[in-house]
């Protein structure tokens, strides 16, 4: 089991401005040359007003001390994963095919989400929003982190990942999200479960992947 606390997450300003512009957040209005925006769809971030770009940029600076970003994850070897997998017939049946199995929790822990909540009973809905993107993004990038440390390990055995899947598929379940949890020790790391079995904190996740071996057999 590794565990890894408080790494640097960087978010980049041109990345949240970009998601902002595709969900409608800018508009416009929100551009030097509003007309050429209106015509030609322009978001070339360079255009945005210096107001509205000191503004998110605020927003950035103010998110990047609200993010504390942990992780936990774990390689088990087939015959493990199919025993602590077991009555999960669906996984199980997919762990039967890989060489191992790594599991992995990420958060960027409550405290962003707690500024966000206070934003919105501020009224200030578009900082919140901000906030929340940035969150995602920073999610985003703590899972892309334990991810490169996994695929590392695996090349080291001269295995790849394949099929990965998290919380947010299809094929997940609240069972798989309980057995999972119980595997990390979720709560080393501040991530536990609502009635409905949500994660709490909002902005973490859990993901299942398997290894496979490079070598093509002759």
């Amino acid at each position: 089991m590794t565990k890894i606390k408080k790494f640097k997450i960087e978010i980049i300003p041109k990345r949240i401005f970009k998601i902002l512009k595709s969900k409608n957040l800018l508009t416009a209005q929100d551009f030097e040359e509003e007309e050429l925006v209106n015509v030609f769809g322009i978001t070339d971030i360079k255009l945005i007003k210096k107001e509205k770009r000191e503004e998110i940029s605020k927003a950035i600076n103010f998110a990047q001390d609200l993010i504390v970003p942990c992780v936990l994850y774990r390689t088990l070897n087939k015959e493990k994963g199919e025993k602590l997998f077991s009555g999960i017939d669906d996984l199980v049946s997919r762990i039967k095919k890989w060489l191992a199995v790594s599991l992995w929790a990420v958060t960027i822990g409550k405290q962003l989400e707690e500024g966000i909540k206070k934003k919105e009973e501020s009224g200030d809905l578009f900082l919140s929003q901000i906030l929340d993107i940035i969150g995602e993004e920073a999610l985003r990038e703590a899972s892309n982190f334990v991810n490169r440390l996994v695929v590392s390990e695996a090349k080291k055995q001269d295995c790849e990942l394949v099929f990965s899947f998290d919380h947010y598929c299809k094929e997940w379940n609240g069972g798989i999200s309980k057995k999972v949890s119980q595997i990390l020790n979720t709560e080393k790391i501040g991530i536990t479960f609502n009635e409905n079995h949500q994660l709490l904190p909002q902005k973490s996740i859990l993901s299942i992947v398997g290894w496979v071996s490079t070598h093509k057999p002759r």
